[in-house]
């Protein structure tokens, strides 16, 4: 590939790009292979190359490296396809050609997404970590190719078609109620931990409540029943004062 320029004393690039103010001359862009480094070569009266890199750093003689900004020319807009974590999405690329700093936008139109083994995971309901206060789930298969009625054939002359499909959709009925079974069942066991950490959790606060909180009633009883206590020593004391203050009173 060849790629020429005419002869110039100066050129100025946009905003964001080199400004090239030596003459350019039979300037040359060469790749050797598939996503390798690209290289630009060109006389100035002496042999020199530049190297660009996918980052678009470029080296000139070992003297220089600047940035350049590269626009793609003629690049039209379309659709392809992408692969997004194994899923396969149908995308449009579209490309605003507004020199420095291009934009590419790509909208994703649907996205599939296919199960393609089993799943099993380990629900963790008990309070310590013991190995034992866990529930196991295990969810099968449960697409078409999983229930074996993917490639499933209904027509021909003899009917036996018919028949065998007739017993593969009754077992694909049967798998799938089995699930339900295995999941009803999982379900029922963490309904019954909820609730019984419920009443945990209520039989807590109740006690933290008796704990932290007073019972104003009780306490006021208990109050009014040590005042009349005191009040009752107090008198007590005082008539056993005017009695002996009585008997001196005779003796004098």
């Amino acid at each position: 590939m060849s790629i020429t320029f005419d002869e110039v004393t100066s050129q100025e690039m946009a905003e964001g790009q080199n400004a090239l103010t030596k003459e350019l001359a039979n300037i040359h862009y060469t790749q050797s292979a598939a996503n390798q480094k690209g290289e630009f070569s060109h006389n100035f009266g002496t042999d020199s190359k530049l190297d660009i890199d996918k980052a678009g750093v470029v080296s000139y003689n070992g003297t220089k490296i600047a940035k350049i900004n590269v626009d793609k020319a003629g690049t039209a807009a379309g659709t392809g396809a992408l692969a997004l974590n194994g899923a396969a999405v149908d995308a449009e690329y579209a490309e605003q050609d507004t020199g420095v700093g291009n934009k590419q936008i790509f909208t994703i139109i649907k996205g599939t997404t296919e199960v393609k083994q089993d799943l099993s995971l380990a629900l963790h309901v008990g309070a310590d970590a013991d190995m034992t206060n866990k529930i196991t789930v295990g969810i099968s298969s449960m697409d078409s190719k999983g229930l074996g009625v993917a490639d499933i054939n209904v027509a021909d002359d003899s009917g036996n078609s018919a028949t065998y499909a007739i017993d593969a959709i009754e077992n694909a009925i049967k798998t799938v109620s089995e699930q339900r079974s295995v999941l009803g069942a999982v379900q029922n066991r963490l309904e019954h931990t909820i609730k019984n950490l419920d009443n945990v959790v209520e039989n807590t606060t109740s006690a933290e409540s008796q704990i932290r909180d007073t019972d104003m009633a009780t306490e006021m009883v208990k109050y009014s029943n040590s005042n009349i206590l005191a009040q009752a020593g107090q008198s007590m004391l005082a008539q056993a004062n005017q009695s002996n203050q009585g008997v001196l009173s005779l003796l004098g």
